[in-house]
């Protein structure tokens, strides 16, 4: 969710091309888990991010690499 909030924060819809997740460390039941997304790169029609999800001591969990590919549409019609 995280990565697809990123990809798709201009209101340029975009679709998922490539991922990949690293597991780290286990999380367990109760834990609070953040995931922080941020542009790697961005080009005409790509962009590569990357998520990094973390636990309540700050502790990293997982990582995640994923690459979109516009579509040329866009999310919400600014017409209405």
């Amino acid at each position: 969710t995280a990565f697809a909030h990123a990809c798709n924060n201009q209101n340029k819809a975009n679709v998922a091309i490539d991922c990949r997740i690293d597991f780290l460390r286990p999380c367990f039941e109760g834990d609070n888990l953040v995931a922080t997304a941020r542009r790697k790169h961005s080009g005409k029609n790509s962009g590569l991010y990357e998520v990094v999800i973390t636990n309540q001591k700050g502790k990293e969990i997982a990582l995640f690499q994923g690459r979109s590919f516009s579509i040329n549409k866009t999310i919400i019609n600014e017409k209405l």
